[in-house]
């Protein structure tokens, strides 16, 4: 796993445990958005299946959940209900079952029910990896019945180097780090495109708006984002969260205070995309979250 970056306390444990055969049958990978959680899951599972994460997604041995629209999308039963049936077959190659499910926490009442005895009780050789960057909205008889792995933001410097060794000059490196917040793949999505750039930054500027903007500003920022059609909101949401968490943590390295506002927003965004989720009113929405 050297080519993953950061978090190395969750590599590190994921590597003796293999190494050992130690591993549990289920764990959750919670953290911000972009960080590197699905990679990690990725290269764990290639590791325990004996394959490449190149060719994980063709193994036969290896299935992975996922909300169909990842903007308003759930994990529904019927794609659960075809989860069972896999794991109701033996290991092809003998090592053993996979079972992936990203953005866990987009599993309705009705599937996360009918996952739950099979994470209980797995086949023998079965290994579960959840991901979520909302650990509170992932239903509790999930969450207590898997490993939960914090993963963090990966550090300034750190993602500077990555860039540089894949080619980014310096300059737009520190460029690319600042935006990212210290999410590597939102890192890596700028050094691609210049307009992922641009947008990640301007989420990042209608973040500081929305703290500190006059109404009549707010009731723009609201206006803009509902008719965006490029970036989805699920994304501007995350980019939010995370800015607003810097914020918090260099106000409390500068000051040694809390700005409680920007802390209520952080603690709400995640029930802000839930609603989003069921909500059709989507200006409705946000406006009742922001004001």
């Amino acid at each position: 796993m050297e080519h993953i970056i950061g978090n190395t306390h969750i590599v590190s444990l994921f590597e003796r445990l293999l190494q050992n055969g130690q591993l549990g049958h289920a764990y959750c990978l919670v953290g911000p958005a972009h960080i590197g959680k699905h990679t990690i899951a990725c290269e764990v599972a290639a590791q325990y299946l004996g394959t490449t994460s190149v060719q994980l997604r063709m193994h036969p041995d290896m299935f992975e959940l996922s909300p169909e629209d990842k903007e308003n999308g759930k994990i529904k039963i019927e794609v659960v209900r075809s989860c069972k049936e896999f794991l109701s077959h033996t290991s092809v190659h003998g090592r053993g079952l996979v079972v992936l499910i990203d953005d866990a926490h987009t599993l309705t009442d009705e599937a996360a029910n009918a996952l739950l005895k099979s994470i209980e009780e797995p086949p023998k050789k079965t290994l579960f990896l959840l991901v979520t960057p909302f650990e509170s909205l992932l239903p509790q008889t999930i969450r207590s019945r898997c490993q939960i792995l914090q993963c963090t933001t990966v550090g300034r410097e750190e993602i500077i180097q990555a860039l540089v060794t894949r080619g980014t000059s310096l300059d737009d490196a520190h460029m690319y780090a600042s935006c990212a917040d210290g999410r590597v793949g939102v890192a890596f999505g700028c050094a691609s495109s210049f307009d992922v750039y641009t947008q990640i930054n301007g989420c990042r500027i209608q973040s500081e708006r929305l703290r500190h903007a006059p109404l009549y500003e707010k009731i723009q920022v609201v206006q803009d984002v509902t008719d965006d059609e490029i970036v989805s909101l699920s994304e501007r949401i995350a980019c939010w969260c995370v800015a607003d968490m810097q914020y918090v943590r260099t106000e409390i390295i500068r000051t040694g205070t809390i700005d409680t506002a920007v802390l209520d927003y952080v603690c709400g965004y995640p029930k802000l995309l839930e609603t989003l989720r069921t909500n059709t009113n989507k200006q409705l929405t946000l406006e009742q979250f922001v004001f």
